[in-house]
């Protein structure tokens, strides 16, 4: 009986049966590709997405530091610094000082209120289109499902673990 001699793995096999298939690999393809939408989308307004959701919680938090914030969106200190850097920089934010002398409060400026007025619709127009091949309960089913592994694994992001949502009307709680 002759010996079956094993084939060399191919890149391409590989990275099919390794790597493009993975759930990792996947999420991060998935953030460029809706970094890079929203991008597109709200280019008018000069805001990154980091930015824009860096602008939405102070909005909501005037006078948050930034520990808070990092907190917050799961961002290292040394990212956010030079974000808020920007941001400052652009005329849509100010520092003043915090509660100790090592913070800085966070608030939106008139332009910062301003322009996260305006760039709602942009951002909402992105999202449509990053995930207009699915229907709307795919959307939907597709959005919880990501909220739910992220809210599992939220520690491994810097983020603290949130309430989770009420579920909708005819809509069972899964048990965790």
């Amino acid at each position: 009986m002759p010996k079956k001699t094993k084939e060399k793995p191919t890149l391409g096999r590989v990275l099919a049966e390794r790597i493009y298939t993975r759930p990792g690999f996947l999420a991060r393809q998935l953030h460029r590709i809706t970094a890079a939408i929203f991008e597109e989308e709200t280019a008018s307004f000069g805001v990154t997405g980091l930015q824009y959701g860096i602008l939405n919680v102070v909005e909501v938090e005037p006078g948050i530091d930034q520990i808070g914030v990092c907190n917050t969106l799961g961002i290292d200190r040394s990212t956010l610094a030079g974000v808020v850097d920007r941001l400052e920089v652009k005329g849509l934010l100010a520092r003043s000082p915090g509660a100790d002398r090592r913070s800085n409060a966070l608030h939106l400026t008139r332009a910062g209120k301003r322009i996260l007025g305006e760039i709602e619709a942009s951002a909402h127009k992105a999202e449509r289109r990053a995930f207009e091949l699915f229907t709307a309960a795919e959307q939907a089913q597709f959005q919880r499902m990501l909220a739910r592994l992220v809210e599992h694994h939220a520690r491994y992001a810097g983020m603290p673990k949130r309430v989770p949502a009420a579920p909708r009307p005819g809509e069972r709680k899964r048990p965790r």
